[in-house]
């Protein structure tokens, strides 16, 4: 609003700059010589408002600035002088206003003022670093920082404080706050001994770029233990990298060798979880990694996605689509199905329809279709014209089918979704349980449901039975979990052969790891010469400490043989240990299990971190499975692309890899609780 004020017409009166006037600001103000008191009230030349003068010209400034932006901004360039400028050019004896604002006591010491700026710049840092953790934890593009309502805000919450534009924080906060969480994470990452990393690919539809997500994962053993036990795991992010169109798998291969490189884990990496893409999958196979993990979540879309190929099922998809959608769309058949579940003392919820390619909002729809069948029934009954929508018996038979299908696979993405243990280890009897029971060929099913069953039990098996070395790697992972160690999904032959190889593979660990067993691996880093006088020196006879007992020649001896036979006997002793110990609840931690018994076991657990390194999915399953990975796609898919990188970064590591994103509201489109 305009300050109450006299305005003067335009032509009445002539206004007259101040005699001794030095600012520009005296542009646009004058004094009117017609008045009583003249120079006690300056009028504005522009909308002849009348403002107090008293020597300074601090009123007119302020008067300008706020009713006039466009003069002001035209006087700031012609003068380039700050309010703070033109006070002091008018009271050149007047002390800075910043420290006139806040140093109103004369006796107070001189120290006030350097102390007072000390506190409003580091008011100011805190005020910059809250506004990049907005920016960062909430994927919000960093021009949001230049959005004048943002700033506003900002300015209402701390009038004292100057909001961070976006180029502040693209040219210091980010960048330092990206290298603090880089170091953090390196530090982590040093103490892996093995890790596996997973791909995540991801469009933005907004900049029409593809990137890959690359995280690591590992078990960390801490030292010294923390209270949760030695054994911890671990899932950083390392980089987010744009696919390029062309030859995009030759572009991945590059971009992962250089963050292996970059982040010293290229002799670290065990194995790597893909989503399904050609190209990801291509680009690990040129890496040569020991072990390709197929996504458990992409695995199962894309079973269920075959399923739904199906001539049969196609068909009742289709009709149910059209069914909701007409009672979506028809106000009078909406409002006619409330009466019905009204007068039936019902209590479901609202049809809802599918999203593509959500298998899960499948099963919703599906779902509230038939908890609502008798009020549709009764509705679609007296509407002639509609009546075409009714579903057969038969279509009725082979919903109740799918929904018994489906609801198993939900249950087993929920298992995935609800543990922050390595997912990896009941990777292999959730998939015996799905095949042998939901998967299963029942006598009486439709052809159509045993076809459906089909398809989704060939995508799984495909992926993770028919290649061998695959599979062997799921059954030690799940043997190694003290909740499933029995194996009871297996035969005898195939439990000897998956105890076989934690057996080898924990005797080759005795072996490196034993001191006697490590001087002979380092003498074959030294010159012949010296290896010559390395292997006379130990044939030779010792001469101090047991070796001057006359029956060291009897029991001082060791061969290479007798050697390895101690380490087989240590691992075997080990391995029976293992399978001695109760069996762990199926609701409890395994890794606090490991934890607890760090000093009974010294190598097992060291065959543990080569195989729960590699996760079950390609992202966290709660984002793959659930409404969470919609929020977050949103997120990044309005990110800049320069600053995807950065972002993303900071949003993955500073919080936990299984911890859920802001909740949603659309479960009734996802069908996940």
């Amino acid at each position: 609003m305009e300050p109450k004020s006299e305005e003067l017409e335009a032509g009445e009166h002539q206004l007259v700059s101040h005699p001794r006037a030095k600012s520009k600001v005296w542009k646009y103000f004058g004094f009117d010589m017609e008045e009583d008191e003249v120079g006690k009230r300056a009028h504005c030349r522009l909308c002849l408002a009348q403002i107090g003068y008293s020597g300074n010209t601090t009123n007119l400034y302020a008067h300008l600035q706020r009713h006039h932006p466009d003069a002001f901004l035209e006087f700031e360039k012609s003068s380039g002088d700050s309010p703070q400028q033109l006070q002091q050019l008018q009271n050149p004896l007047a002390p800075p206003q910043g420290c006139a604002r806040q140093n109103q006591n004369p006796l107070a010491p001189p120290q006030t003022c350097t102390r007072q700026n000390s506190q409003e710049n580091r008011r100011q840092a805190e005020v910059s670093s809250a506004v990049l953790g907005f920016l960062c934890e909430g994927l919000h593009p960093v021009s949001t920082a230049d959005e004048p309502f943002f700033q506003a805000m900002l300015r209402t919450l701390d009038p004292r404080c100057a909001p961070p534009t976006a180029a502040d924080l693209l040219s210091q906060a980010l960048p330092q706050r990206h290298q603090q969480v880089r170091a953090g994470v390196s530090a982590e990452l040093s103490g892996l001994s093995c890790c596996g990393v997973s791909a995540d690919l991801w469009r933005s539809e907004t900049h029409g770029h593809s990137y890959v997500t690359l995280y690591a994962h590992g078990l960390l053993a801490q030292t010294p233990p923390l209270p949760s036990g030695p054994l911890r795991l671990l899932s950083r992010c390392l980089k987010t990298f744009e696919v390029p169109a062309d030859s995009p798998a030759e572009g991945i291969t590059r971009a992962l060798y250089e963050v292996f490189m970059e982040w010293g884990v290229a002799q670290r990496v065990r194995g790597a979880t893909t989503s399904g893409s050609p190209d990801v999958l291509k680009a690990c196979a040129q890496l040569d990694l020991p072990v390709l993990m197929p996504c458990f979540a992409e695995r199962l879309n894309r079973g269920v996605h075959a399923a739904s190929l199906v001539p049969g099922v196609q068909a009742l998809l289709a009709r149910c689509r059209r069914l909701v959608d007409y009672f979506q769309q028809s106000v009078v058949a909406a409002y006619m199905l409330q009466e019905r579940l009204k007068q039936q003392g019902r209590s479901a919820g609202a049809l809802v329809g599918e999203r593509p390619g959500c298998w899960t909002a499948t099963l919703t729809m599906l779902q509230r279709l038939r908890e609502n069948q008798p009020a549709v029934t009764s509705v679609l009954l007296e509407d002639a014209n509609n009546q075409a929508l009714l579903l057969a018996a038969g279509e009725w038979a082979l919903l109740d089918g799918l929904l018994q299908l489906l609801r198993a696979l939900r249950s087993a993405a929920d298992m995935f979704c609800g543990s922050a243990c390595p997912s990896i280890s009941m990777l292999k009897p959730v998939l015996h349980m799905l095949l042998s029971t939901a998967l299963r060929r029942r006598d009486g099913d439709p052809a159509e449901l045993l076809d459906a069953r089909r398809a989704v039990a060939g995508a799984l098996e495909e992926a993770y039975q028919r290649p061998a070395q695959l599979d062997m790697f799921l059954k030690v992972a799940s043997f190694l979990d003290p909740r499933y160690k029995r194996l009871p999904f297996l035969t005898a032959a195939e439990r000897a052969q998956v105890e076989a190889r934690v057996l080898e593979e924990a005797a080759a660990l005795y072996q490196r790891h034993t001191p006697s067993a490590q001087q002979p691996a380092a003498a074959d880093d030294e010159p012949p010469n010296k290896k010559q006088a390395l292997g006379a020196s130990s044939s030779a006879p010792p001469t101090t400490g047991d070796a001057a007992n006359p029956l060291a020649v009897i029991f001082c001896q060791s061969g290479a043989a007798e050697t390895q036979e101690e380490f087989q006997a240590q691992a075997e002793e080990e391995l029976s240990n293992f399978k001695a110990q109760k069996v762990l609840g199926l609701n409890e931690d395994p890794l606090r299990w490991w934890s607890d018994r760090a000093l009974l076991f010294p190598m097992l657990p060291r065959v543990l971190q080569k195989y729960w390194c590699v996760p079950a999915t390609s992202a966290p399953a709660h984002r793959l499975f659930g409404p969470a990975g919609n929020v977050l796609w949103g997120k990044r898919n309005r990110l800049d692309p320069e600053h995807v990188d950065q972002q993303v970064f900071l949003y993955e590591n500073t919080r936990t890899y299984y911890e859920p994103e802001p909740s949603c509201t659309d479960k009734d489109t996802t069908g996940l609780a």
